[in-house]
């Protein structure tokens, strides 16, 4: 309800990109920079990796911008940046890629996708009254997925409510499943510390899940060690017994899947295309149970990508 008009929406990085591109001066920037995806940071650092001949077996571009990065989001001090990064390369540092890095995106009037924070970050803490005006922008801070925030995010968020202190945070520490991209599950966990006059809605009711399958989420997430305490309930009813299998092989636990789905169909009719959904973590996995349908003489169809056969490659 109300009007609507002067709410900001959209991801960490598109906010700041907007704050970035009315203040790019302030940081010897101007308006236009352009913003390096992973595509352009990947080649920019394949560059440097060859003028620095350097192994690019022993290390390639994307796990040096992985470890940067990495670093960057850790540490906000450029100190501690360049402390964390004399790891030794192949008779150069970590930390002489990171000068020359950093050195080509400036010369280019350019910006990286963590720059867009960390930037943001350093334009509010060096000009005052740019602050001032962005607290004053943000008198309600809301944050989703607050459990998949990292340090650099976490920081961002503090500055833009510590005008009102008016912040609202929604996470599941349950569901922090992004630690190997720099999520640090400490911001949700120790959010009372830093706020200790907060008040803690915990949403306990699932309206998705059989209780049976609540039931043995909650028995394996029970034995995380350090957990805000909540248990989950449901009117759903208790739901059919859990199958579990540890494969000997990814073949064996393809064709396990079909002589499932072959052994449902039985009795019951042909089934649809749409009466049975297979889930799988990576598209890549997708060939081998394909195989095993076909074997199986078992029609599908892929959804949200392309058959392993049909791929160009």
């Amino acid at each position: 309800g109300g009007d609507p008009a002067g709410i900001r929406m959209g991801t960490f990085h598109s906010l700041c990109l907007r704050m970035l591109r009315a203040e790019a001066g302030r940081l010897g920037y101007s308006r236009d920079f352009a913003v390096f995806d992973t595509a352009d940071q990947t080649a920019l650092m394949k560059e440097i990796v060859d003028e620095l001949n350097l192994d690019t077996e022993r290390y390639p571009a994307r796990a040096l911008l992985h470890r940067i990065s990495a670093v960057r989001n850790r540490f906000m001090a450029e100190d501690d940046i360049l402390a964390a990064l004399e790891g030794r390369l192949g008779g150069k540092t970590e930390r002489q890629v990171y000068d020359i890095y950093r050195q080509r995106l400036r010369s280019a009037n350019a910006m990286d996708i963590d720059d867009l924070i960390l930037k943001t970050l350093e334009l509010l803490r060096d000009h005052p009254d740019v602050e001032r005006r962005q607290q004053e922008r943000s008198r309600y801070v809301l944050v989703d997925e607050y459990q998949d925030t990292n340090k650099s995010q976490y920081l961002l968020v503090q500055a833009l409510s510590a005008g009102t202190r008016n912040l609202c945070v929604v996470g599941d520490d349950s569901q922090s499943i992004y630690r190997f991209r720099g999520a640090d599950i400490n911001n949700i966990l120790s959010f009372h510390d830093d706020y200790p006059d907060a008040r803690t809605i915990k949403l306990t009711r699932n309206y998705r899940s059989t209780a049976r399958i609540l039931s043995a989420a909650g028995s394996v997430i029970a034995k995380n060690r350090g957990r805000i305490e909540k248990e989950l309930w449901t009117e759903n009813p208790e739901g059919e017994k859990i199958t579990y299998l540890q494969a000997e092989t990814d073949r064996d636990e393809a064709f396990f899947v079909v002589d499932q789905i072959r052994g449902l169909g039985r009795g019951a009719g042909a089934f649809g295309l749409t009466d049975i959904a297979v889930v799988y973590r990576t598209n890549a996995q997708s060939r081998l149970i394909e195989e095993a349908l076909v074997k199986g003489a078992v029609p599908y169809r892929i959804f949200g990508g392309t058959r392993f056969y049909d791929r160009k490659e």
